[in-house]
């Protein structure tokens, strides 16, 4: 015996599950992207960075400094997702199909808002904590003598850089290929 509310959303929860993994990968894909985003401004920051620590600031405090700053640009981010979210409900819930179960039911409430306010603060500690280390782990005196003429990247920089472009490409071809999939299951299940 199943419960009525259960028996009505049982033909969408397949298409529910495979929506939120896809949605799960390129949240991956972003943070990717923000992570070697994140790591080029330090990069760019080196000669910032090696005068503090010249000045005596310790590697706790720029660490701490870094994180603060991706972790504001991630709730600032995660803020407008609502915001967009929120509009772009209002104005999809008129194209979506009315023999969709439930189709007045969706919308925002404080359990969505929470969640996406969380998941922007451990998506900006994932995306931060590379950038952060990388900033704190900087050489004082290359720092200096490099004077940011030269456009010259660090061979650790370099390899965590790549390593982040490889892994956000593979990310998005494993998103390509699940797509393809689930259309093609679609397209046979339609016939």
């Amino acid at each position: 015996m199943t419960r009525l509310d259960e028996d009505t959303v049982a033909q969408a929860r397949p298409l529910v599950r495979m929506l939120f993994l896809a949605v799960t990968v390129v949240l991956f894909i972003a943070c990717a992207n923000l992570a070697g985003l994140l790591l080029v401004r330090v990069i760019r920051r080196r000669r910032e960075i090696a005068v503090r620590l010249a000045l005596g600031a310790g590697n706790a405090a720029v660490l701490r400094q870094s994180l603060v700053e991706t972790l504001t640009l991630s709730v600032a981010g995660g803020l407008l997702g609502l915001g967009l979210a929120s509009v772009a409900l209002r104005v999809g819930i008129n194209f979506l199909p009315e023999t969709l179960p439930r189709i007045h039911a969706i919308g925002l409430d404080w359990k969505v808002v929470l969640f996406a306010l969380l998941l922007a603060i451990v998506t900006g500690l994932l995306c931060g904590v590379i950038p952060a280390f990388a900033a704190s782990h900087t050489s004082v005196n290359e720092g200096l003598k490099e004077g940011g003429r030269t456009g010259s990247v660090g061979g650790g920089h370099a390899r965590l850089r790549s390593a982040l472009v490889i892994a956000e490409v593979a990310v998005a071809l494993v998103l390509l290929v699940a797509s393809g999939l689930l259309l093609r299951s679609l397209r046979s299940s339609a016939r």
